[in-house]
């Protein structure tokens, strides 16, 4: 049952009690029924119009408040729908107050809903604003990235211990770089000044070791790349900081929001609400004093009024106000940072209604939080990866670390590095994990019809996980044999230097579908790690 079905539910009731009151007493209570007409006609619709400016501020709100976590613009359409929503029930409002305590109630009313217009704009601004900010930063650091990784580490000579400085100095560079990227993309929903010092920390350490590269002997290509990379650190510093103001600059308005829609709240349940109650209580008044002579009859219909009219009042209390104020104790909470927070309301309602798009948008909110969460895990560790990668020159060195990095990004029960001779038609194994029989680490095997020859043939990554050995075997033939061992999740991805195959990065599972198209990226990613 609606809202408005229970207050009619209850005015009808209140009507019909006062209704019956005014027959039997003729014409001697004939003043008292014009007065509870004047309850049922003005009163009531005027607290139902009441009832319906705080739900649309309110809703105006959640749609401002939807559209800075999403951006998407039905909430904008339905900002202008609790807008229009609103204007009409101030219209009715107005057109129903019978006193000038109501009427300057309700331009107290309209004010602080001008302001929550104005707070929604400003907000709304700071999401447009912020987006192409965002998306420029990601730009540059994908661009350093891309310097440091395509054209600086291969100009440093890997074989000249002089250059080991040079080599960790570029990678400290980017690890930084990334950290201070994951940090502003967290910070700008959850800001804090922990997050605001990670990110000083990483610039002031991505300075620090571009001076240490600065310092080295420097070829004038690797100049001309540093350049490029300073050009982009300064403007990827500058849109970081842009970021973050406008977070902290979104947060304040957020607050300024909730605080208008609460004193909205607070103008409706304290001032409005009880004065329409006092005009009632003296129509009732007057009603009682119209007739001495059907005092009685009056008195008792006026008590049984009374109490169905405060009956009724907890009932609606009790189904209306408190979840509302469950509501916006559940919105405090959220707003406070506990991304856990949901309602119970169940009602059958607008409210039940408002309920369920709170629980909604909350559960988007800490969904939105747990991806960026594990976006942040994932990059730093592929960059641990890079890291450990670049300890040493001989894949067996750094084997049994490098495989409990990719065991964090990717559960797998065996992983095999192999590097290939397309002149012989040959590959070398590295494997850890998994014995497969016939499959013996360090020893040269034929290409042909093997998993790697099927990978450097289609360039690309692949993933296969067959029904049965029968499938496997029509598939990829060579890897029947790791079939046999247990495995039944297979991904493969080229190992790829300076534009050629080197090789193929081999990782499976014991269990059945174990992977997925994310899993395929990931193992990308960890592929030009290594190579």
């Amino acid at each position: 049952m609606s809202i408005k079905q229970k207050l009619g539910l209850a005015l009808g009731g209140l009507m019909l009690l006062l209704v019956s009151s005014a027959f039997l007493s003729l014409m001697l209570i004939y003043q008292i029924d014009e007065n509870v007409q004047k309850l049922g006609l003005v009163e009531g619709p005027l607290e139902e119009a009441a009832l319906e400016l705080k739900i649309n501020a309110g809703e105006g709100a959640r749609a401002i408040i939807l559209y800075s976590i999403d951006k998407q613009a039905v909430h904008v359409d339905r900002l202008k729908d609790s807008d229009a929503g609103f204007k009409r029930s101030m219209k009715e409002f107005l057109r129903l107050a019978e006193t000038d305590e109501q009427r300057t109630s309700a331009i107290k009313v309209a004010n602080l809903h001008d302001g929550l217009q104005e707070l929604g704009v400003r907000i709304i601004d700071n999401v447009d604003r912020g987006e192409p900010i965002i998306l420029q930063l990601r730009n540059d650091v994908v661009e350093i990235d891309e310097v440091i990784d395509q054209r600086l580490q291969p100009l440093v000579n890997r074989n000249d211990p002089m250059s080991l400085s040079k080599l960790e100095a570029v990678l400290e560079m980017e690890i930084n770089i990334d950290e201070a990227f994951a940090a502003i993309q967290i910070y700008i929903d959850r800001p804090s000044p922990e997050l605001r010092q990670v990110v000083l920390d990483s610039e002031q350490g991505f300075e620090k070791f571009e001076n240490v590269y600065r310092d080295s002997s420097l070829s004038t290509e690797e100049n001309q790349w540093m350049k490029i990379i300073d050009g982009d650190f300064q403007e990827a510093v500058a849109l970081g900081e842009s970021a973050m103001d406008l977070a902290d600059e979104k947060r304040s308005l957020i607050w300024q929001l909730e605080a208008s829609v609460d004193a909205i709240d607070r103008v409706v349940v304290e001032d409005i609400h009880p004065r329409i109650r006092a005009e009632s209580a003296k129509a009732l008044e007057d009603a009682k004093s119209s007739s001495n002579s059907a005092v009685l009859v009056t008195g008792i219909f006026a008590l049984l009024g009374i109490l169905i009219g405060v009956a009724t009042m907890m009932i609606v209390g009790r189904n209306i106000l408190n979840p509302i104020v469950r509501l916006r104790n559940a919105s405090i909470e959220l707003g406070a940072g506990d991304l856990s927070v949901r309602t119970d309301i169940k009602s059958r309602d607008e409210i039940g209604d408002l309920a369920n798009s709170f629980n909604q948008m909350a559960e988007a909110r800490e969904e939105a939080v747990i991806r960026e969460r594990r976006s942040a895990e994932e990059n730093s560790v592929l960059a641990e990866i890079g890291r450990v990668v670049t300890e040493s020159s001989e894949i067996s060195e750094i084997y049994d670390p490098l495989a409990q990095e990719i065991q964090k990004l990717i559960t797998h029960d065996r992983i095999a590095i192999n590097t290939v001779d397309l002149v012989t038609g040959t590959f070398v194994r590295d494997v850890k994990g998994l014995d497969a029989p016939g499959r013996r680490p360090d020893e040269a095997a034929p290409l042909s019809g093997s998993f790697t020859e099927a990978i450097v043939n289609s360039n690309s990554a692949m993933l296969i996980q067959p029904d049965n050995i029968d499938e496997l075997s029509q598939q990829i033939p060579g890897l029947v044999p790791v079939y046999k061992a247990g495995a039944r999740s297979f991904i493969g991805v080229p190992l790829v230097s300076r534009n050629e195959i080197i090789g193929a990065l081999h990782i499976n599972s014991i269990n059945e579908n174990n992977y997925d198209e994310r899993d395929l990226s990931l193992a990308l990613r960890i592929a030009n790690q290594i190579s």
